[in-house]
């Protein structure tokens, strides 16, 4: 076990709720974005193997759906899929947060959200076109697919898929604008 270094987490505690930068800003720390914590003592390689084998088991405590290929496609209703690079992206966790704490406080019957880690499935690198009827080829993340009643609605990539989120769900924008550094320390030296 890495150990604990004073005022930095690790993987023997959970980080707190929330943790102020330099200049106070809170900076949320919801269960998806401890994945990647940027002040772990951990090296980057090893939080980033460490995300993509803990993604699939934390979507499974949530609101949310963790989807492949060979599992069955709603055909009742909306249905989002969304693609994340989870194993290093800080804003793609964010953004399942914010969607997993909005579905919490209101869940939605008539939307059912399925969620992969597109940086390191597999399946999504040999063939999109499994996950999306029009190929993303390579574009910002997220990947934001809509279906309606089975039919394919389209596709959205980086900002765009955000907005377009931001309109379905009614996520709270301010929340997706919160800035995740942490704070600044004394390690590069």
């Amino acid at each position: 076990m890495v150990g604990c270094h004073r005022n930095r987490w690790c993987r023997c505690a959970q980080p707190p709720a929330n943790s102020c930068d330099a200049s106070g800003i809170k900076i949320p720390m919801g269960m998806f974005l401890r994945l990647l914590d940027p002040r772990s003592p951990l090296h980057p390689g090893e939080q980033q193997l460490i995300a993509a084998n803990e993604f699939p088991k934390l979507v499974a405590k949530t609101q949310l759906h963790y989807w492949s290929p060979n599992q069955p496609v709603t055909d009742k209703g909306v249905r989002i899929l969304i693609g994340l690079q989870a194993s290093f992206n800080l804003p793609d966790l964010r953004l399942a947060d914010v969607i997993n704490e909005c579905l919490t406080k209101q869940p939605r019957d008539d939307v059912r959200i399925d969620i992969f880690n597109s940086q390191d499935d597999q399946e999504f690198c040999r063939d999109p076109k499994k996950y999306y009827p029009k190929n993303p080829d390579v574009v910002p993340s997220p990947y934001v697919g809509i279906w309606n009643n089975g039919r394919f609605i389209g596709i959205w990539f980086g900002s765009d898929a955000i907005e377009k989120l931001i309109e379905i769900l009614d996520l709270p924008r301010a929340e997706l604008s919160v800035p995740l550094r942490p704070p600044f320390e004394d390690r590069l030296f």
